[in-house]
Protein backbone atom coordinates (compact mmCIF):
# COMPACT_ATOMS: atom_id res chain seq x y z
CA UNK A 1 0.00 0.00 0.00
CA UNK A 2 3.00 2.27 0.83
CA UNK A 3 3.13 5.23 3.11
CA UNK A 4 0.10 7.19 4.06
CA UNK A 5 -2.86 7.64 6.67
CA UNK A 6 -4.82 6.53 9.03
CA UNK A 7 -8.71 7.25 10.46
CA UNK A 8 -11.45 5.99 11.85
CA UNK A 9 -14.43 6.40 13.91
CA UNK A 10 -17.34 5.21 15.50
CA UNK A 11 -20.76 4.75 13.65
CA UNK A 12 -24.14 4.70 15.82
CA UNK A 13 -25.25 1.99 13.45
CA UNK A 14 -25.34 -2.05 13.32
CA UNK A 15 -22.42 -3.22 11.08
CA UNK A 16 -24.69 -4.37 8.03
CA UNK A 17 -26.49 -1.11 7.84
CA UNK A 18 -22.71 0.50 7.52
CA UNK A 19 -21.66 -2.21 4.96
CA UNK A 20 -24.71 -1.76 2.94
CA UNK A 21 -24.30 2.19 2.70
CA UNK A 22 -20.91 1.92 1.86
CA UNK A 23 -20.86 -0.89 -0.53
CA UNK A 24 -23.36 0.92 -2.08
CA UNK A 25 -21.44 3.17 -4.68
CA UNK A 26 -24.67 5.33 -5.35
CA UNK A 27 -23.58 6.43 -2.19
CA UNK A 28 -19.86 7.28 -2.70
CA UNK A 29 -20.52 10.99 -3.77
CA UNK A 30 -21.99 11.89 -0.54
CA UNK A 31 -18.67 10.73 1.53
CA UNK A 32 -15.90 10.31 -1.18
CA UNK A 33 -14.20 14.24 -1.75
CA UNK A 34 -14.61 14.91 -5.16
CA UNK A 35 -15.86 11.76 -6.61
CA UNK A 36 -18.87 11.68 -8.66
CA UNK A 37 -20.51 8.90 -10.67
CA UNK A 38 -18.98 5.66 -8.91
CA UNK A 39 -20.06 2.47 -10.68
CA UNK A 40 -18.79 -0.81 -11.69
CA UNK A 41 -17.54 -1.59 -14.68
CA UNK A 42 -19.42 -4.56 -15.48
CA UNK A 43 -23.62 -4.49 -14.19
CA UNK A 44 -23.89 -7.69 -11.89
CA UNK A 45 -22.27 -9.07 -8.52
CA UNK A 46 -19.17 -6.98 -7.17
CA UNK A 47 -16.24 -8.72 -6.05
CA UNK A 48 -12.61 -8.65 -5.33
CA UNK A 49 -11.32 -7.72 -9.50
CA UNK A 50 -13.91 -5.89 -10.09
CA UNK A 51 -13.42 -2.80 -11.60
CA UNK A 52 -15.06 0.54 -11.07
CA UNK A 53 -15.37 3.78 -13.40
CA UNK A 54 -15.54 7.35 -11.20
CA UNK A 55 -15.93 10.75 -11.90
CA UNK A 56 -12.76 12.72 -10.59
CA UNK A 57 -11.62 16.53 -11.55
CA UNK A 58 -13.98 16.26 -14.61
CA UNK A 59 -12.14 13.64 -15.93
CA UNK A 60 -13.19 9.67 -15.66
CA UNK A 61 -10.78 7.39 -13.63
CA UNK A 62 -10.41 3.32 -13.49
CA UNK A 63 -10.40 2.04 -9.81
CA UNK A 64 -10.19 -1.59 -8.83
CA UNK A 65 -11.40 -3.48 -5.71
CA UNK A 66 -8.34 -5.40 -4.67
CA UNK A 67 -10.06 -6.77 -1.71
CA UNK A 68 -13.87 -7.71 -0.65
CA UNK A 69 -15.08 -8.95 2.48
CA UNK A 70 -18.58 -8.56 2.82
CA UNK A 71 -19.38 -6.57 6.69
CA UNK A 72 -15.31 -6.72 6.95
CA UNK A 73 -13.49 -4.72 4.23
CA UNK A 74 -13.35 -3.09 1.23
CA UNK A 75 -10.11 -1.62 -0.71
CA UNK A 76 -10.30 0.11 -3.62
CA UNK A 77 -6.80 0.85 -5.68
CA UNK A 78 -6.32 3.16 -8.58
CA UNK A 79 -3.11 4.08 -11.06
CA UNK A 80 -3.01 7.56 -12.55
CA UNK A 81 0.32 8.20 -14.10
CA UNK A 82 3.07 6.91 -11.97
CA UNK A 83 0.46 7.01 -8.57
CA UNK A 84 -1.18 3.83 -7.30
CA UNK A 85 -3.35 5.17 -4.29
CA UNK A 86 -5.33 2.43 -1.86
CA UNK A 87 -7.58 3.13 -0.37
CA UNK A 88 -8.92 0.45 2.40
CA UNK A 89 -11.99 0.36 4.74
CA UNK A 90 -12.63 -2.12 7.34
CA UNK A 91 -15.79 -2.08 9.67
CA UNK A 92 -15.56 -4.05 13.29
CA UNK A 93 -18.86 -4.63 14.76
CA UNK A 94 -19.67 -3.17 18.20
CA UNK A 95 -22.62 -4.30 19.04
CA UNK A 96 -25.23 -1.56 17.92
CA UNK A 97 -22.57 0.15 16.75
CA UNK A 98 -19.38 0.05 13.79
CA UNK A 99 -16.14 1.15 13.74
CA UNK A 100 -14.91 2.20 10.89
CA UNK A 101 -11.62 2.64 9.87
CA UNK A 102 -9.69 3.88 6.67
CA UNK A 103 -6.24 3.19 5.79
CA UNK A 104 -5.33 4.72 2.79
CA UNK A 105 -1.64 4.91 0.88
CA UNK A 106 -0.02 5.50 -2.32
CA UNK A 107 3.26 4.05 -4.34
CA UNK A 108 4.90 6.54 -6.46
CA UNK A 109 7.32 5.73 -9.44
CA UNK A 110 9.30 8.04 -11.95
CA UNK A 111 8.98 11.62 -11.31
CA UNK A 112 6.30 11.26 -9.22
CA UNK A 113 8.79 9.84 -6.48
CA UNK A 114 9.67 13.50 -5.85
CA UNK A 115 6.36 14.61 -4.92
CA UNK A 116 5.61 11.53 -2.70
CA UNK A 117 5.64 13.31 0.46
CA UNK A 118 2.93 15.91 -1.02
CA UNK A 119 0.84 13.73 -2.39
CA UNK A 120 0.10 11.80 0.82
CA UNK A 121 -0.11 15.28 1.96
CA UNK A 122 -3.06 15.99 -0.56
CA UNK A 123 -4.49 12.42 0.15
CA UNK A 124 -4.92 13.35 3.75
CA UNK A 125 -6.36 16.89 3.51
CA UNK A 126 -8.88 15.60 1.24
CA UNK A 127 -9.82 12.12 2.01
CA UNK A 128 -9.15 11.35 5.76
CA UNK A 129 -12.41 12.81 6.60
CA UNK A 130 -13.92 9.69 4.65
CA UNK A 131 -15.23 8.07 7.87
CA UNK A 132 -16.91 11.22 9.35
CA UNK A 133 -19.13 11.40 5.91
CA UNK A 134 -20.01 8.04 6.21
CA UNK A 135 -21.14 8.64 9.58
CA UNK A 136 -22.76 11.88 9.38
CA UNK A 137 -24.88 10.60 6.11
CA UNK A 138 -25.68 7.52 7.50
CA UNK A 139 -26.29 8.94 10.82
CA UNK A 140 -28.43 11.85 9.63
Amino acid sequence: MGKGFESKTIISKPIDEVWSYISDFNNADKWMTGVTDLRPKEPGSICKGSKLFFQSRGSERESEITAWEPLKMMELTSTQAGVTATYAYSLKSMGDKTELKLNAGCIATGFWKILHPIIIIAMRASDSKHPVQIKNAIEG
